[in-house]
């Protein structure tokens, strides 16, 4: 997702979602892509200027509840295991404000599916081996953690793995799962998920 800003507590909104489809042997099956058409729809400055935001992608968005109906048909389907960057840190806090803008009780139930591409980028710099019995857990222990310089930002990790990543072209939602899957797929063996 990509968000109004870096709030976690209220008020932060995403004007984009998208979410990509692999096979365990890295095959892309499906991609999707949405604009969400918030009302009175209010970004930081900050937001704006990391994402090359434009106020049309909003102004043309579709409707909020048809996007997040259309992602929690995969995010709640229990057959997908759930992989991104910042996943458990940022972007689960803001499906929860999304839920709740729209009327709807919190849902954490895919939590327990999901692997963190910037804790894995922890656990491999630190030298970290994941605690297989509980994952969720540990991925919480590794965000709890953090060491001051350490740097596990998509960009830098894509890098370090020799994942191919065009910079100018980074913090778009759909440019940044296809870098994120590289990544996974590198930091899976490395750190032995």
């Amino acid at each position: 997702m990509e968000t109004a800003s870096l709030n976690l507590m209220m008020d932060n909104k995403p004007f984009e979602c998208a979410w990509i489809t692999i096979d365990r042997y890295g095959n892309l099956l499906s991609t999707h892509q949405y604009y969400l058409k918030w009302p009175n729809f209010r970004i930081s400055a900050d937001a704006a200027r990391i994402t090359r935001f434009n106020p049309a992608w909003v102004e043309n968005g579709h409707d909020p509840e048809f996007v997040l109906n259309a992602f929690e048909s995969y995010l709640l389907d229990p057959q997908y295991i759930i992989a991104g960057h910042a996943l458990l840190s940022f972007d689960s806090r803001v499906h929860q404000l999304w839920r709740l803008a729209l009327g709807h009780k919190r849902d954490y139930s895919y939590l327990p599916r999901l692997i963190d591409t910037n804790l894995l980028s922890r656990a491999y710099k630190e030298g970290w081996k994941p605690d297989r019995s509980n994952l969720l857990a540990w991925q919480y222990k590794v965000m709890a953690g953090f060491r001051k310089g350490i740097k596990t930002n998509l960009t830098l990790m894509a890098k370090e793995l020799g994942v191919t990543v065009d910079e100018s072209k980074m913090h778009s939602a759909s440019v940044d799962l296809e870098v994120n899957a590289g990544v996974y797929r590198k930091l899976v063996n490395l750190v032995e998920i």
